[in-house]
């Protein structure tokens, strides 16, 4: 557990008042060989010296995510589940349910449930994936599946908004796979559900999760995403797809294969406030809606209203689990005070006797060198840490990460180019390395900010994104399926292009951990403000009234 200021604090010695304490690009790549199953590794040399991880085809780079475990710290007071307006118990009060609990009957013995949903392969693959228990995300969206509301002439939506890194993306396969399994049995002609998320890289995830549960179960899935292959024909059960693919096999700029959505049953949107972002996929969601009656799934960790025109308000089941819009509480937030129009005082790269920054008292620290020795100083502490380090320009994460590895810490950088297929092979790579375990520092865009699910120790927001919500977002990499995690956040007043006030506002608004004495005076004028706003606020709400 990451919980005390000793991350991220000053040295005494060496630094003074650091603190107080997009279609994107896929998972994996290679040159695969189908003859024989193979891949071989282009030559990954780079100009510094460093080589790539060795590489496997997208099926073989296994991302296995963060563990659930089987145990889950349930507080009943962060759940509200509903039908429509209308409180909704979970089954058992959401706690210790197991997925067999709903398993098939084994010989005279029903399952603990005493009801039979669930098909015994999809609870054995979720078993060797290390999951047993149900999350109250997960069950939540069990029940609006299986539990009907009997008032309910259609089959509900569900929208399920939960705090980062707590089972959502089992929680809609699970259910749109068991649908699928239940009789009538037909073949596999046309689509029975389609997965939307709004980057490849969320895609490709998906697909390496799903590809975990429908072992042995018969059903076809394949993915419809950008930068990779075409799909040939509609001979498929689910679809994990992006947004711009799907729009060239459904819809008025159909240029390939035409898909038949005739049988569609269900639509899952993951990180749904982004997909209704996405004025094309509103236009083809419309689309679909004319030529099949389905059930909408709409999941995410934050919450905007524009979600609500995907579902049908007269039926369907909400879950909010946590506390809305905020960072989890298995987070912990640091600051670091930084000044980004100073220059770094990290010296001896040409002649390999690298020195550490020294400031005088009230000097603020440039925030490449706070990122290069508080890394030192952390993994002094004993086994390597794993660190997400995150900034909005793509120039910035391959410099940042070229300049660490000049330094002496192994760092690779990935973000979006869509124009170059090579480059999107080169960040594979990249992406490989830290996976495996060879570098131990990314450094990343927005481009995986959301959804990608890999171990991660420390996130660092190197300068802020441009809305709160991809802040929280950022800081979910870290601290998921019951572990914690650290999030540091550099902060430097004097320059609002990289570390927006607006968005340090809601920060200090929400934020729940202990703030630095240097964003104290922020902190208190930011809530001053925020009363009058909400006074003001009151006050013409009364006029109205």
């Amino acid at each position: 557990m990451y919980s005390s200021d000793e991350y991220f604090s000053s040295p005494e010695s060496e630094v003074v008042s650091s603190s107080e304490a997009e279609e994107g690009v896929p998972l994996a790549a290679a040159v695969y060989d189908k003859s024989d199953g193979s891949c071989t590794t282009p030559s990954t040399d780079s100009a510094l010296g460093f080589v790539s991880a060795p590489v496997v085809p997208l099926a073989g780079l296994q991302i296995t995510g963060v563990a659930e475990g089987n145990e889950y710290k349930y507080d009943s007071s962060n759940i509200l589940f509903a039908y429509c307006e209308t409180a909704v118990e979970l089954y058992n009060n959401g706690k210790d349910v197991l997925f067999e609990d709903f398993g098939m009957p084994q010989g005279d013995h029903p399952p603990a449930s005493g009801l039979c949903y669930l098909d015994d392969r999809i609870i054995n693959n979720l078993y060797r994936c290390g999951i047993r228990t149900m999350r109250p995300v997960q069950l939540a969206a069990f029940q609006a599946t299986f539990f009907n509301n009997p008032e309910a002439i259609q089959p509900s939506d569900f929208l399920g908004i939960s705090s980062t890194g707590s089972g959502k993306t089992h929680a809609f396969l699970v259910p749109v796979m068991m649908m699928k399994m239940a009789p009538p049995k037909k073949k596999s002609e046309t689509p029975f559900a389609l997965i939307f998320a709004h980057s490849n890289p969320l895609v490709d995830g998906i697909y390496q999760r799903i590809l975990e549960l429908v072992k042995d179960t018969g059903i076809i899935v394949k993915k419809i995403v950008g930068q990779q292959d075409f799909i040939s024909d509609t001979y498929f059960d689910i679809a994990i797809c992006s947004v711009g693919r799907f729009a060239n096999h459904f819809g008025p700029n159909v240029c390939k294969v035409e898909l038949d959505l005739s049988r569609l049953k269900y639509v899952v949107l993951d990180e749904a406030d982004k997909m209704a972002e996405n004025n094309e996929f509103y236009q083809l969601y419309t689309k679909m809606k004319e030529e099949s009656t389905f059930v909408t799934m709409a999941f995410s960790a934050t919450i905007d209203m524009s979600i609500m025109d995907f579902m049908d308000t007269d039926n369907y089941y909400q879950l909010l689990y946590g506390e809305q819009n905020a960072v989890p509480l298995s987070v912990k937030q640091r600051f670091c005070e930084v000044n980004s129009r100073t220059v770094t005082k990290i010296v001896g790269f040409a002649t390999g006797n690298v020195r550490q920054p020294k400031y005088v008292p009230g000097e603020k620290i440039h925030p490449f060198d706070a990122l290069y020795v508080n890394i030192n100083r952390i993994n002094e502490k004993g086994s390597k840490k794993r660190f997400l380090v995150f900034v909005k320009r793509q120039c910035v994460a391959d410099f940042i990460a070229q300049k660490l590895c000049c330094y002496g810490i192994d760092a690779v950088s990935i973000y979006s180019d869509k124009k170059d297929r090579n480059f999107v092979e080169m960040r594979n790579r990249a992406l490989g390395k830290f996976i495996n375990g060879d570098v131990h520092v990314l450094v990343a865009t927005q481009l995986i900010s959301r959804g990608i699910d890999i171990e991660i120790d420390f996130v660092i927001n190197y300068d802020l994104p441009l809305t709160y919500f991809d802040y929280i977002h950022r800081c979910g990499r870290t601290g998921r399926n019951q572990k914690n995690g650290v999030a540091i956040s550099f902060v430097d007043f004097g320059n609002s292009a990289d570390y927006s006030p607006r968005v340090l506002q809601k920060i200090v608004l929400n934020c729940k951990d202990p703030l630095p004495a240097f964003m104290t005076d922020f902190a208190e004028s930011t809530k001053r403000l925020y009363e009058i706003e909400m006074e003001e606020r009151n006050g013409q709400a009364n006029v109205y009234n």
